[in-house]
């Protein structure tokens, strides 16, 4: 039919307007279906990696040996104990694992016999190790066959505090039980346990072995950084690209409208020579069908191929190995229709109007360019340029609107790139170099023998608020404490009587404030109840501080106990009593080398934001200048520049790009706490959104070169536009 020709013929004609929302649908379904894709395949093979390589439900550590037979059978569980010690290896820390039986199975990308090791694969990438090298430590060497994966370490980071995994600084091997027993004495027994945990397994656990600690699998970082990871992901992954095919219909609509509109005389004489509406609807609905052809087919075809890498990206980041990876046809044939079910809805209420209009009223045409009286007075007071331009953004006020939400949006972008760093930055800072200001950590069996050099002792135990699954850290620290200032907004905390001070996210997870009481419960079911002094400006763990003294009596030990020691200066702790170390200097090197990473995230945000920002800019100061081709034409046959011309049809939207980037700061934050708030609602820290001055400076500087770039573009099409356009357009 020929009048099915006239959407093509029109979309080439005006490429301009088309292209930028064509543009908007490509990226649309790019990032849906690469993300979905991906993220599917990932959750999907997380699920079986846990599910088929027996993820523990707990582990737990004693004092002494524990009858693991009596256990199982007793309380149907999976137990079993396993090895591990902390060897250097040319100034990295490798974590080597006894390879387990029963839980916790180790995911090996090959197997061989022999006096071989196996590494994980962000320790190998980040160390410039292969398969087939050889490693020394311990006296022994051990040739690598091949990369592995555990099921209770997949967020492979050192110290349970730690948020930031250094892959350069530590990882995690297996080697077999004798091999791991070889390297060292350890000063506890760690079991790991599959199946249900009873508060009874528990008391009698701890009744019978001296227990020192156990952490359920909803309480290890290892594993619970890793489901809020990949909760949030999966959350961006079908928010993002549904706003931007939301944003991309807004337009489509404007741009359907604005040009159906033009098209009233056509679509009259159409119907005059005898076409029904039926036929003319159908062939309209052809614009919808070539953006979406073009849009959303090409976006299915790249989103599909970029879904492999990027869930490769997604497993390395995560250490979760692909077990298999499926072309989700569910996902595939979502992200194909997805844009239909936007793009032909808007389309036909756009014509539905049109429909509906009598014949002779469409072949009459509407008045085009017509001020409206109100908009007569607008700019009185101003000279004439100042006065068109207002009248043009007045005219134009919807596509303002649009103008505005878009450059908002871009500065949400462009800000959560560049201020993610700083903030981070900022968390470690405010977490451990001002409250915490040790260099060492040790956590011991028991009080040693002999203790020299300036140290610091204090006591912790892990508990639970009573009645919850809240789980937290206890430290009882020395009155006047050197190595730690418990700060709140007013300073430094006093304590004493059974006063606590606890940290904020802690406070926020279980709706503490000051001046109330809680109970707390520890490992061998005492309970505390204690006061809230103050809520302290710590934004990383669930802790809890409260004097020595007083955590010593309520938990029935004798005054002088401790179990942890501080230290400016590197101790000699033997090693049949040390449970943990942590050096503060490696969470500093931690830091150093995630900030790469996070230059990478800045600048593909930044990319995105400023493609999608020009995109909004193009589409819509396209169709002004179309709809505004005769004034154009006309105020350059009376002698005006194309300088002039150019502030009267688009000086207006300066004032809109301002708004836009005005806008985008409380857009800002309160999109951000709503991420957050979903992102860290099962972690134990505070993320607090830190944007400096000079960030705000350099996002409204990238966002202004995009816009100036922009004006330029629209600069050249305005002046392509001959004066005789006008003229042209009478005679036709």
């Amino acid at each position: 039919m020929v009048i099915g020709k006239i959407p093509g013929r029109i979309i080439r004609k005006n490429k301009a307007q088309y292209v930028g929302t064509i543009f908007l649908i490509f990226i649309a379904v790019v990032t849906y279906l690469s993300l979905q894709l991906s993220m599917e395949n990932i959750t999907e093979n997380y699920h079986d990696f846990k599910e088929k390589y027996y993820q523990e439900s707990a582990h737990f550590s004693t004092l002494k040996p524990v009858d693991v037979s009596y256990f199982e059978k007793k309380y149907n569980l999976l137990i079993e104990e396993r090895f591990q010690k902390d060897v250097e290896w040319q100034g990295k820390t490798l974590r080597v694992f006894s390879k387990s039986q029963k839980v916790n199975l180790p995911y090996l990308s090959r197997e061989e016999a022999g006096d071989v090791i196996y590494i994980d694969p962000l320790f190998l990438k980040a160390n410039g190790l292969k398969i087939g090298d050889t490693i020394t430590f311990g006296g022994k060497k051990y040739r690598i066959a091949g990369s592995l994966a555990l099921p209770d370490y997949i967020y492979i980071i050192k110290n349970d505090s730690d948020l930031l995994n250094d892959p350069n600084e530590f990882g995690i091997a297996v080697l077999p039980a004798e091999e791991v027993k070889a390297l060292g004495p350890m000063p506890y027994h760690y079991y790991m346990v599959r199946g249900k945990i009873t508060d009874e397994f528990v008391s009698e656990l701890s009744a019978n072995t001296s227990l020192l600690s156990l952490q359920k699998i909803t309480e290890n970082p290892r594993v619970y950084y890793v489901d809020a990871k990949l909760k949030g992901a999966k959350i961006m992954a079908t928010q993002f690209p549904t706003l931007l095919l939301v944003v991309a219909s807004v337009l489509l609509f404007t741009v359907l409208r604005r040009q159906i509109g033009n098209m009233q005389q056509e679509i009259g004489a159409l119907f005059a020579l005898g076409y029904t509406s039926g036929e003319v609807l159908r062939a309209l609905l052809g614009f919808p069908f070539y953006l979406w052809l073009f849009g959303a087919v090409l976006g299915c075809a790249a989103g599909i191929g970029l879904a492999i890498p990027l869930a490769q990206f997604y497993a390395a980041y995560f250490n979760i190995p692909i077990i298999s990876f499926k072309f989700l046809p569910q996902v595939i044939i979502t992200g194909l229709l997805l844009p239909a079910v936007f793009i032909f809805p808007v389309t036909y209420l756009a014509l539905r109007g049109m429909m509906n209009r009598p014949v002779l009223e469409l072949i009459k045409g509407l008045e085009k360019g017509r001020f409206k009286k109100p908009l007569l007075k607008i700019g009185e007071e101003t000279n004439f340029l100042t006065r068109m331009a207002l009248k043009q953004g007045a005219i134009n006020a919807a596509r303002g609107i649009i103008l505005v939400v878009g450059i908002a949006f871009a500065t949400f972008l462009l800000t959560y790139g560049l201020a993610a760093k700083d903030s981070i930055g900022k968390l470690m800072t405010e977490s451990f170099s001002e409250v915490f200001k040790f260099q060492y950590q040790y956590l011991v069996t028991s009080p040693l023998d002999e203790l020299s050099g300036r140290v610091e002792l204090f006591t912790v135990v892990p508990a639970k608020i009573s009645g919850t699954k809240i789980n937290t850290q206890i430290y009882g620290i020395k009155p006047g404490s050197k190595m730690v200032e418990v700060k709140d907004k007013g300073g430094i905390v006093k304590l004493g009587g059974n006063g606590i001070v606890v940290s904020k996210p802690l406070a926020d997870k279980a709706g503490l404030e000051p001046g109330q009481q809680v109970t707390l419960e520890t490992i061998d079911k005492k309970k505390l109840t204690l006061d809230i002094v103050a809520v302290a400006d710590l934004s990383l763990g669930n802790t809890i501080f409260i004097y020595q003294n007083d955590l010593n009596k309520l938990l029935g030990l004798p005054l002088d106990y401790y179990n942890g020691i501080w230290s400016n200066e590197k101790l000699n702790i033997p090693e049949d009593k040390l449970i943990a170390f942590f050096d503060k200097q490696y969470l500093n090197k931690a830091l150093e080398n995630t900030a790469k990473p996070l230059e990478i995230s800045v600048s593909i945000m930044g990319l995105v934001a400023v493609l999608f920002v020009l995109a909004v800019i193009f589409v819509l100061t396209s169709l002004i200048i179309q709809e505004n081709r005769r004034t154009i034409s006309l105020l350059k046959i009376l002698g005006w520049s194309n300088k002039e011309v150019n502030f009267m049809i688009l000086g207006s939207n300066d004032l809109l790009f301002l708004a836009g980037f005005v806008l985008g700061i409380p857009l800002f934050y309160r999109l951000f706490d709503y991420l957050m708030a979903a992102a860290t609602k099962d972690i134990d820290f505070s993320f607090n959104m830190t944007v400096s001055a000079k960030t705000w400076g350099l996002v409204f500087g990238v966002l202004l070169l995009t816009w100036l770039f922009a004006k330029f573009l629209n600069q050249r099409k305005i002046a392509t536009i001959p004066p005789g356009e006008i003229l042209k357009e009478q005679v036709e």
